[in-house]
């Protein structure tokens, strides 16, 4: 089960809510995410969407607007479907839509769909091959798979607050309780966020969430999955150039998208950090940090459980080698683990101690990459 799910349904939550007051904002929003990765508004004005894991729907809201033949939303969560329903329901919505209360693997339809999309989700699957192939068995010969992913890079510092997290809320076993000491340790870090429409105990929630260990599946390894049968379309942030001729383009999908693959190598290191840009660097620079950005997931894991697999001068040390890595490219970001070195070196870290943090606070990765694909139309 993705765990996420297990989560939220142990504590009964649906920890995605959205400030959708702003309505024409909020659909103006998805609609720059779907121009990103491709699509617009005609994508889905009278086609057949699927979209799996719409928790509550406020994303899904939006896409409505578009005014599709026939939108189908499957929502594995109790609390998430309840809260799905109510907020279509609020917004009388309710021409060509179906709601199901199931998991992916559960749902029994054999129609396939124009668009079919997948936020939030596949990050937090650990059999994601097997979700992910079922996934694109709804999507039709010509139509648009769209799924976020996350990598070990992209969710460093997010990796980075969940062992602040552990430290802070190691002695206290209520939940509500961990969310307020969390809530009030990184909201000087959430104010930093421009265009931040979640909620901030939400966003607490998702932190110490176990499926954050899970964030270890790239734009790449996406792209590889699913290069025998489609092309890669489009992502948001988009760190791709493609200034090939069209002519010269490869014809099959295989050779088309290694010349993404090959770009993913040299820009995977443009995911650590939301709020800039770097040039494109070697691709052995950046495998070397996205390995040691596993061992870090692994470390805080093996912490966190207590499990004698690891120590905190073997998290010392891999931070202190990131640390080596990052200097190469920004030295803010070196600052702000050296900053976190120093309260790991700490017998206690308290709340003010995260709260007053400078180098870390405005540091946020681009933890969901979307990424759409096209599946190829066999003429023949």
């Amino acid at each position: 089960m993705n765990e996420y799910v297990k989560f939220y349904e142990k504590n009964k939550i649906s920890p995605v809510r959205q400030d959708i007051s702003d309505f024409k904002k909020h659909i103006k929003r998805r609609e720059m995410l779907y121009r990103q990765l491709g699509l617009l508004r005609s994508s889905f004005e009278n086609k057949k969407i699927l979209e799996v894991g719409p928790a509550g729907g406020y994303n899904a809201l939006a896409t409505y607007t578009f005014n599709p033949s026939k939108y189908v939303l499957v929502e594995p969560n109790k609390t998430g479907f309840d809260e799905l329903r109510s907020n279509f329901s609020s917004k009388n919505f309710t021409k060509n839509i179906e709601f199901h209360n199931t998991f992916l693997e559960d749902f029994k339809s054999d129609e396939k769909f124009d668009v079919v999309i997948c936020e939030g989700l596949v990050q937090g699957l650990p059999n994601r091959k097997d979700f992910l192939l079922k996934l694109s068995s709804k999507v039709k010969d010509g139509g648009i798979l769209v799924i976020t992913v996350g990598d070990e890079i992209s969710m460093f510092f997010e990796v980075l607050r969940r062992y602040l997290a552990n430290e802070l809320i190691k002695n206290e076993k209520d939940f509500t309780k961990q969310t307020n000491i969390l809530v009030k340790a990184f909201s000087s870090h959430l104010d930093t966020l421009k265009g931040m429409t979640r909620r901030y105990d939400d966003w607490c929630i998702d932190l110490i969430c176990d499926a954050i260990y899970n964030h270890t599946f790239s734009v790449k390894n996406a792209i590889e999955l699913f290069t025998n049968e489609y092309y890669f379309y489009g992502a948001s942030p988009n760190i791709f150039q493609d200034f090939r001729w069209y002519k010269a383009l490869p014809q099959e999908s295989i050779e088309y998208n290694q010349y993404f693959i090959k770009q993913f190598s040299l820009q995977q290191h443009n995911l650590i950090n939301s709020a800039k840009v770097y040039e494109q660097r070697d691709e052995k620079s950046n495998s070397e940090l996205s390995k040691d950005c596993r061992i870090l997931i692994d470390i805080v894991k093996s912490l966190e459980k207590a499990d004698n697999t690891h120590t905190k001068q073997d998290l010392i040390f891999i931070l202190e080698k990131i640390a080596l890595n990052l200097k190469t490219i920004d030295n803010d970001l070196v600052l702000a683990v050296e900053e976190t070195l120093h309260l790991i070196t700490k017998e206690n870290i308290s709340t003010n101690d995260v709260k007053n943090m400078t180098n870390l606070a405005p540091l946020f990765g681009k933890a969901s990459n979307f990424i759409s694909f096209y599946k190829e139309i066999n003429c023949f």
